[in-house]
């Protein structure tokens, strides 16, 4: 894990000046980390811990993750839970190189790594930027990604409820004697998967009745509809007391039915009816009017020229009649 590969959420901008130039600290820690590199016996299982061959880590029991921890002011801090052996042992080493750095502390053995310092050249800007909660919390924040990115084998004993097994959980890893926060993280992610899950349960149930409910009142509608349709008038029920024939009853039930379609009431198939209504002309139709005017007055005046020019003509025959009689005289 570099200094690229953390979490962005921690920047390495302006930071106090590291103890020790880092060429310096490279050559110091470099003498002081010939005793580092050095592995510790294998060790077999012995309670909840399996030992480690690097310094600094241990294997968790059950879920076989390598923790890396080391003491904090007398005490136990756990560094994260890791995939990979090395990846636990490289979290150390990050630690120790910032204890060197900083000075914190006589009692831990800094500068003492796994694996050679001059791996972790590009870190060191980085180390001498940021405080020891920022990076326990970034080491952390790692191996979580590495549990969140893998695949979990599914359980097959019986050991989990019926509810887990339905929502495809897996088995939590146990708590860690080291004081690691990894198990709290899943044990609130699987606490919000559950209330999740809950009421993702109580909306589809209410959904469910909810449409019930609404499909229960379409048919009462329906069946509302359907009575007033078949139930008879109260003309049809006087003229069945008076006796009156069913022809006679038709008639004037079809009667009453022409008569409010006109009205524009309720007709007896249960469809509303408009009135008519007046046809208002609009300013287009008032055009079309005027211009269909204008041209049956252009076609008078055309008749009444046409009317002229007979009457001219004819003028004109009788003058020229008139001519011819003169002469023959």
């Amino acid at each position: 894990m570099s200094a690229r590969s953390l979490p962005p959420s921690i920047t390495c901008g302006p930071a106090p000046a590291p103890q020790r130039e880092g060429a310096d600290l490279l050559e110091g820690i470099g003498q002081r980390a010939k005793a580092g590199g050095r592995y510790s016996k294998p060790g077999v299982a012995s309670g909840r811990t399996f030992t480690s061959r690097f310094r600094g880590v241990h294997q968790t029991f059950p879920t076989r993750r390598w923790e890396a921890q080391f003491r904090r002011s007398g005490k136990p801090t756990s560094l994260g839970c890791f995939d990979r052996e090395e990846d636990a042992a490289r979290a150390y080493d990050r630690m120790m190189l910032w204890v060197e750095m900083h000075g914190a502390g006589p009692a831990t053995k800094a500068g003492v790594t796994n694996f050679d310092v001059s791996q972790y050249a590009e870190d060191l800007p980085w180390l001498a930027g940021v405080t020891q909660d920022e990076l326990i919390e970034a080491l952390r924040t790692e191996g979580r990604k590495q549990a969140s990115t893998r695949a979990r084998p599914v359980p097959s004993s019986g050991a989990t409820t019926g509810a887990a097994a339905r929502a495809g959980s897996t088995t939590p890893e146990p708590e860690s004697e080291w004081g690691g926060d990894d198990d709290d993280d899943d044990e609130e992610s699987g606490a919000r998967n559950k209330r999740r899950r809950v009421s993702q349960g109580l909306n589809g149930s209410q959904q469910q009745h909810q449409q019930q409910q609404e499909e229960q009142e379409q048919e009462q509608e329906q069946q509302q509809q359907q009575k007033l349709l078949d139930a008879p008038s109260d003309d049809q029920q006087r003229q069945q007391q008076q006796g009156d024939g069913p022809v006679d009853m038709q008639e004037r039930w079809q009667q009453q039915l022409y008569s409010q379609a006109e009205q524009g009431t309720v007709s007896g198939l249960g469809v509303v009816t408009e009135a008519p209504q007046l046809l208002v002309p609009t300013a287009l139709q008032l055009l079309l009017l005027l211009l269909l005017l204008l041209l049956l007055l252009l076609l008078l005046l055309l008749l009444l020229l046409l009317l002229l020019l007979l009457l001219l003509l004819l003028l004109l025959l009788l003058l020229m009649l008139l001519r011819l009689l003169l002469q023959v005289w």
